[in-house]
């Protein structure tokens, strides 16, 4: 894997992160009705960071698939899983079970396992 392809892709899951973490955040506030939701879009900063790093993600998703084989970009992507889980339960205060902690952990294994050159 190239450094540049590396970069693109750990910004981009970064992004993905942030994203998710920002618009669970935002849509801790109900709302109901779609002038509420349009409203929320205007106004609320959480949710506009969000959509913000979920734009921004895609240009460096774009630029990871031009780097890298898509056979290795896309099961890498699969840290966003883990990523979104620990940053949840850290920033957000949710919970994770033993269980959870196994498949996160079975996650970074199995994406260990793909930066290995046999």
């Amino acid at each position: 894997m190239n450094v540049m392809g590396a970069v693109a892709l750990l910004t981009a899951i970064a992004l993905e992160v942030c994203g998710q973490l920002c618009m669970k955040r935002a849509m801790r506030e109900p709302s109901s009705g779609f002038r509420a939701a349009v409203r929320r879009v205007c106004t609320n900063r959480w949710l506009q960071a969000g959509i913000s790093a979920f734009i921004i993600e895609s240009l460096f998703w774009t630029w990871t698939l031009y780097l890298l084989p898509l056979n290795i970009a896309f099961p890498m992507g699969s840290l966003c899983f883990a990523g979104v889980a620990i940053g949840a339960a850290y920033f957000l205060h949710e919970p994770i079970s033993r269980l959870r902690w196994l498949g996160i952990a079975m996650i970074l294994l199995g994406v260990g396992l793909l930066g290995v050159r046999f």
